[in-house]
């Protein structure tokens, strides 16, 4: 804290100047505007209060694989259009339509690319991947098709019957830099769009899956696409309404945990006093569920108002200024005679019932006050709301919000003795790194509840619920439970996937597995959630998890620390803030003489994976191969896990091409390798795994090297 007199630096909570002995002003020491007093950064300029952690910076964009969605539209009837006006008239018009076309892909968080004549591309995922950019393509599309349409009626005499045709598809690219991105998606977001009407947004398959249960879709059909050997499913956008069949998946498993939420509100309204819990969860194991339940269930007793951060950050009270409007059931477009009649019948008995009124419309127009009005203001809001029946403010995935939003809660929480109100927070395990005092019970906080994977009983039971049985067949229970690990949203995305994949086939009222059970990947939804989250780490950590993911499953800090020449200490003060945040834990064992950490969930170590280049992942399977080589030496046991890796590498660099010297000789290098693994199964009389290991050293060598004969005959036997 600066002292305004002499400007001394003082402790964070200093209440006089150690120097001149003024009273001292809570002020930002960079642009010297009043900061709240809890406040851990300037609301204007983002600097820190002294002694607070710094702010983390969003991930620096790396060349990578990623999952993009890509909106591509284009106008219908340009070319009357530019023979009918003067070249000045069409330019006019042109501009206001890449204007109209910018707001909507920007309002959703997207980024314009390239404007191609009558054409506009559009990119989400670009720079960052959001787990929820294929929905936002979506909605950017709807919003462009109003919008052209608005500026079309207006121009109606002078344009004619110039349309609109959006396309949206989703897909994996290599992005190389910026928004240079390459990849079949961008080519069919192109063809797509010619299979629709003026008026339609189109989407192709992937994204279907993605937002199916968001959204109406009609399915318009498969077709041939120019240049593409394998036709394409479209669907057209109906509306922005989720379908009526869509049902909440069955809420199993959790009740202890909503008894302990369940108990800190009882608490709140026995004490007529502010309590707060808080809900944490890696992305998927329900907390939004939990929430959804506790919300339903207490809704009979109070008033709920749920409030959400988004991903894309926004406006800083943002999240309760839409929650507010939501609850005073006011329209988008309310006018400010209309929001003013509305709050001042909550504050029908308050004493300060214009400044309130005032601070709150602001609030509810984007023009909030100052920060100490803002948090007087919504504080004296949620008293006057308190005033009928116990309130329950909820805030969902407080990790993305601003930091002023954290000042707020504790503000509410410090100065509300006397108000029934129960604030229930619901966040992801990083926010013990935003701001540790949310992250642990005492203060205040009443309770933090950490939520686990459904046990096998809870698993079983909601994967049947899903598709409306009693019972999975064996084999397709055993594969969700192996691939879930019991986190909710895992098990039923994948069982949605295996029903539309054919791997889990309904035939006269029973449900059997399919022959393709075994081959079915990462549902798209799940791979989404994972890879924004590891889109959001900082470059080091999200580094570390790539290395790690090629390791596998389980790995060490030095097998990391061969792969990644960085400061020994910064990887190891890294790895404990990737455990914090439950990507990765410690396991069980040893890895080349090193205590084991393993993946939190499997399929984080899947995404971390498929971000990684396929010329990255075997130069980094080979160097690992070369690493272990030099800790064990001769010891055979390690052959086969070197001959894997050797194998990894030689199949990659073959799918990239043909191959160079070294790449044939890293074929070489796993068959020995693999040859030697299967040759003591086989000594052992574990024929499965001999045939396996035997089969693989084979098709790593070229078809005239002369070690094959011998390994034919191994393999044979």
């Amino acid at each position: 804290m600066t002292c305004p007199t002499c400007n001394h630096q003082n402790l964070p909570d200093a209440k006089f100047c150690a120097e001149c002995g003024g009273a001292l002003k809570a002020g930002c020491v960079s642009c010297g505007a009043t900061l709240t007093p809890n406040a851990r950064f300037c609301h204007e300029c983002g600097t820190p209060v002294a002694g607070a952690a710094p702010r983390s910076k969003p991930a620096e964009p790396s060349s990578a694989r990623k999952v993009v969605s890509i909106l591509f539209a284009d106008l219908v009837g340009s070319t009357a259009l530019h023979e009918r006006l003067d070249p000045e008239s069409t330019r006019r018009f042109m501009e206001t339509y890449y204007d109209v076309a910018r707001k909507a892909v920007e309002s959703h968080g997207g980024k314009v690319t390239q404007f191609l004549g009558d054409g506009v591309l559009a990119m989400f995922g670009i720079p960052q991947v959001a787990e929820d950019d294929a929905i936002r393509a979506v909605r950017a599309g709807v919003a462009m098709q109003e919008g052209f349409k608005a500026l079309a009626d207006k121009q109606r005499d002078a344009i004619g019957e110039t349309g609109l045709r959006v396309a949206i598809n989703t897909g994996e690219v290599v992005e190389k830099s910026g928004t240079d991105i390459i990849g079949d998606p961008v080519n069919v977001a192109a063809r797509l769009q010619d299979r629709g009407g003026n008026g339609d947004v189109v989407i192709g398959e992937a994204t279907q899956r993605l937002v199916s249960e968001q959204v109406t879709l009609e399915l318009l059909g498969k077709f041939d696409l120019k240049g593409r050997a394998q036709a394409v499913e479209a669907y057209k956008v109906i509306s922005l309404e989720p379908p009526k069949n869509t049902a909440l998946a069955p809420f199993v498993g959790r009740e202890k945990e909503l008894a302990r939420i369940t108990a800190v509100y009882d608490q709140a309204v026995d004490a007529s006093s502010t309590r707060m819990g808080v809900l944490l969860g890696s992305a998927g194991l329900g907390k939004s569920r939990l929430i959804g339940e506790f919300s339903r269930r207490s809704s009979v007793t109070a008033s709920v108002i749920p409030a959400h951060c988004d991903a894309a950050k926004g406006a800083t009270f943002a999240p309760l200024a839409d929650a507010f409007r939501k609850h005073l059931a006011l329209d988008a477009d309310a006018s400010t005679d209309e929001l003013k009649a509305a709050v001042e019948t909550v504050l029908s008995k308050d004493d300060d019932q214009k400044r309130i009124t005032t601070g709150i419309v602001g609030l509810l127009n984007g023009l909030p006050a100052s920060p100490e009005e803002t948090f007087f203001v919504i504080r004296r809001f949620l008293a006057a709301l308190t005033t009928t029946q116990p309130v329950v403010l909820i805030i969902d995935d407080l990790q993305w919000a601003e930091p002023l939003l954290f000042d707020l809660v504790e503000h509410l929480v410090q100065w509300g003795n006397e108000l029934p109100l129960f604030i229930l927070i619901g966040a992801r395990p990083e926010l013990r790194e935003i701001r540790s005092a949310f992250g642990k019970s005492g203060g205040f906080v009443t309770d933090v509840l950490t939520l686990q994977g459904l046990d096998g009983s809870a698993s079983m039971k909601l994967a049947a619920g899903v598709i409306g049985t009693d019972e999975l067949p064996a084999t397709v229970a055993a594969k969700v439970l192996a691939t879930s690990e019991g986190n909710p949203l895992f098990i039923s995305e994948l069982i949605r996937m295996l029903v539309v994949e054919g791997a889990l086939i309904e035939e006269d009222g029973e449900w059997r597995a399919g022959e393709n059970l075994a081959s079915v990947e990462m549902p798209p939804t799940i791979h989404a959630l994972l890879a924004s989250r590891i889109e959001r780490l900082e470059p080091i950590d999200r580094a570390i998890l790539e290395r790690a993911s090629v390791i596998g499953r389980q790995f060490s800090r030095n097998a990391i620390t061969a792969l990644l020449p960085n400061d020994p200490t910064e990887i190891d003060a890294r790895l404990e803030a990737l455990q914090r945040a439950e990507l990765i834990e410690r396991g069980t064992g040893w890895y080349i003489g090193d205590p084991v950490l393993r993946f939190h969930h499997v399929l984080i170590r899947d995404a971390a994976y498929r971000r990684l280049l396929k010329g990255t992942r075997a130069e980094l399977h080979a160097k690992l191969a070369d690493w272990i080589e030099s800790q064990v030496g001769d010891a055979q046991e390690h052959d086969e896990t070197i001959g894997r890796h050797l194998e990894d590498a030689h199949r990659l660099l073959g799918e990239l091409g043909p191959l160079d010297e070294a790449g044939e000789k890293l074929g070489e290098r796993a068959a020995t390798r693999l040859a030697s693994a299967g040759r003591r199964a086989l000594e052992a009389d574990d024929v499965p795994l001999a045939a396996g290991l035997l089969g693989r050293a084979l098709e790593r060598l070229k078809p005239d090297d002369p070690d094959r004969a011998d390994l034919c005959i191994d393999w044979c036997e």
